[in-house]
């Protein structure tokens, strides 16, 4: 991490534990978490491990927009918005969640097949690889040889959230974690089973709005599959070949 990311890190670090000051009511509730832990320690450990942060406001506020789309490397890297509207109707409650909690894990807007030309100059592969471990660096360098060797024509496609492998369609999104990388294949669970048959390499189920946030569908599923290291990288150079067959004629 540069020396300049470090201090926009350590900013965003201050302005978080400043909410917490300013608010008894929050304390005690961090608190109640957190246990004996300092919350300023207890932030800085978290943005540093986790490098996940949840915001949930009650509408669009212009500061967070601005820091978000100028602090690329802290704000918009490791922030996601949720805006949160409560509504009270005769008997109801009505509560709108945008975008919908269980998209929140892997980013704050939905994903499409259709190559998101937009992004492309504000992200690159090194943005997602930053502060990352080098078992994640070696499984991304040989997964990207992989690609490349099974198919020269693919391209890599780094936005915000993820960095898509396409043909003329998405058909696989990588995310790059601390110590793992998550890989999301647009193949059923049972092909993707019977390919990785060590069973070393973690799958994760998705439901069926996770199938949809990334462009699958009942006729063509997809699920995601969890790399810590090159171990029995094999298998995963398999599952490589089989899915650009699947997705050829994207």
């Amino acid at each position: 991490m540069t020396c300049s990311n470090i201090i926009e890190r350590n900013k965003l670090i201050e302005k978080i534990y400043s909410i917490f000051r300013q608010d008894d009511a929050l304390q005690r509730k961090l608190k109640s978490i957190i246990g004996t832990r300092e919350i300023y320690r207890f932030l800085k450990e978290t943005l540093e491990n986790s490098q996940n942060i949840l915001i949930i406001i009650d509408g669009a506020k212009r500061e967070i927009e601005d820091k978000m789309k100028n602090r690329v490397d802290t704000w918009g890297k490791w922030v996601n918005i949720q805006i949160i509207n409560h509504f009270k109707y005769e008997n109801q409650n009505i509560i709108i969640a945008d975008p919908p909690f269980q998209n929140l894990e892997f980013g704050d807007i939905a994903v499409s097949t259709d190559i998101e030309k937009s992004e492309t100059s504000a992200y690159t592969e090194e943005f997602h690889l930053e502060g990352r471990n080098e078992n994640v660096r070696k499984v991304y360098n040989l997964l990207k040889q992989s690609f490349l060797k099974i198919r020269s024509g693919i391209r890599f496609n780094p936005t915000k959230n993820y960095i898509g492998i396409y043909i003329k369609k998405q058909f696989v999104f990588i995310k790059c974690r601390k110590r793992k990388i998550i890989m999301i294949v647009l193949l059923s669970e049972n092909e993707v089973k019977n390919t990785l048959n060590s069973q070393y390499h973690k799958i994760i189920s998705h439901s069926e709005s996770n199938q949809r946030f990334w462009g699958g569908s009942r006729n063509n599923p997809n699920c995601a599959v969890e790399i810590y290291d090159t171990a029995h990288f094999d298998e995963i150079e398999s599952l490589l070949r089989k899915v650009i067959a699947n997705n050829e004629e994207l």
